[in-house]
């Protein structure tokens, strides 16, 4: 085994473990080896999806913070426009991080759910080219797990649709595999296409001219891309990569309808709905609250007015407060407080459907963000320069990496060093000589020059 097979062997062990005991439990339920096999597959494929799910919608939360945040982030970055010097720099940084912190927000969220697949995908796809050599047994091993040589044997002699499921295009010689192959790759395209063409661009900001240029170029290019890898993959691989895709688009219309890019075309759709939900709550529960004010024997326009009084009254003094109370009357008090939980209900509603600004996420203050980490590390990297005399802080330590110089170049290195401390070492009238003499040589050869001509 090379080394990307040893790397992906933990891996590679799980997946033919959740194959097999997949296959062995729909084949108890009835169905025939080769669609067991297949089968399997597909449960794979929802069990990896089901753990991908909180990663997914963990991404799409935080996408939607970075776009509330984009706006404040500009300006931060602005206030430090002019200010080049370190300390700025790093007040700067702490300032988007701690607005990262108050939204929930994180650059590489998105970043998850895509690794946690890739492992999947390769220990497949090596899975299924390594099960012809154990069904013959010329592998390295005797098994892959639970994967003996029957076991390996029966993979080979399953097939999806007459093609066998650990050939592929280009190694097979069989037109039907090869038909079905292609038909498996277009299917896949044009799902991704979905996704990234059609389903993508309604979830991008307005005003993001950059981000939807790349996404545009990307839903071009990357179904091309990824149809030319499609050929050189297994069927059984294509049948796991179709039905994530399948599960992915599912997924990303959810994202869609529940949790959309603020100022994108599917936000507005989103707000247009939860308006319409508004409206039918306001009108219930208004409705209700006309109905216990009627029973008190009160207009809306008299518990208006009387919640004012109460209100001025509560900011003078207690004394004030309660007096007003004696003066209203028990009924007047329960009908401003049936008004005060009409408008704490209507305004829970609005920040529950976002149509209004939610107040900002407490952040933990002993929890530390990535970049607060960061910068301790740069710290304390910084910390450990400043113990050395020949090293600057703030400067890149290159003797810390010898191996990847050789000594020549560590030798020349340490001449460049050298002569940079020695140039920082001269002083003023050492400079003012030099600056002569580069100008004498100056005039010298300019004069060369004149007589030549």
């Amino acid at each position: 085994m090379g080394f990307f097979d040893t790397f992906l062997y933990p891996f590679k062990i799980a997946i033919a473990w959740l194959w097999v005991v997949s296959h062995d439990a729909l084949v108890a339920l009835g169905t025939n080896e080769s669609w067991g096999w297949v089968g399997g597959i597909l449960v794979m494929t929802i069990i990896v999806r089901i753990i991908v799910l909180p990663l997914a919608l963990k991404s799409a939360r935080s996408a939607r913070a970075m776009g509330v945040i984009q706006p404040e982030i500009k300006k931060i970055q602005d206030k430090y426009k002019d200010r080049r010097d370190p300390e700025s720099r790093r007040q700067m940084q702490l300032e988007i991080s701690d607005l990262y912190g108050h939204y929930g927000a994180n650059p590489m969220a998105s970043c998850w759910p895509m690794l946690v697949q890739m492992p999947v995908l390769f220990a497949l796809y090596r899975v299924l080219y390594n099960a012809p050599a154990i069904a013959h047994g010329t592998w390295a091993k005797s098994s892959l797990g639970p994967m003996t040589q029957s076991v390996a044997q029966n993979i080979e002699n399953s097939t999806f649709f007459g093609a066998q499921l650990s050939d592929s295009m280009l190694t097979t010689s069989d037109p039907h595999t090869r038909y079905l192959a292609i038909i498996l790759v277009v299917v896949y395209v044009a799902l991704m296409w979905l996704s990234m063409g059609w389903l993508a661009p309604k979830n991008m900001g307005v005003g993001n001219d950059q981000a939807a240029r790349m996404m545009k170029i990307m839903g071009i290019t990357m179904p091309i891309m990824m149809a030319f890898v499609g050929f050189n993959l297994q069927i059984g691989v294509l049948v796991y990569w179709m039905v994530s895709m399948l599960f992915s688009l599912i997924q990303q219309w959810g994202i869609l309808y529940f949790l959309p890019t603020p100022n994108s075309p599917a936000h507005k759709n989103m707000l247009a709905r939860h308006q319409r939900r508004y409206d039918s709550y306001k009108e219930t529960r208004e409705g209700e609250y006309t109905k216990k004010i009627e029973q008190l024997g009160f207009s809306d326009l008299a518990v208006s007015e009387a919640q004012v009084k109460l209100g001025r009254a509560e900011r003078k003094s207690e004394t004030a407060l309660a007096e007003t109370r004696s003066e209203l009357g028990e009924n007047m008090v329960k009908a401003v407080s049936e008004r005060e939980a009409l408008q704490t209900d209507l305004r829970d509603k609005r920040i529950k459907l976002e149509l209004e600004a939610a107040p900002r996420k407490q952040r933990d203050p002993n929890k530390k963000s990535f970049m607060q980490k960061m910068l301790e590390v740069q710290d304390k990297a910084e910390a450990r320069q400043a113990g050395r005399a020949d090293v600057t802080p703030g400067q890149r330590d290159h003797t810390k990496q010898p191996r990847n110089l050789t000594r020549a170049q560590q030798k020349e290195a340490r001449e460049r060093r050298a002569q940079a401390q020695a140039k920082k070492n001269y002083d003023k009238e050492e400079i003012e000589r030099k600056r002569a003499e580069r100008k004498k040589a100056a005039r010298e050869r300019a004069k060369k020059k004149r007589q030549q001509k």
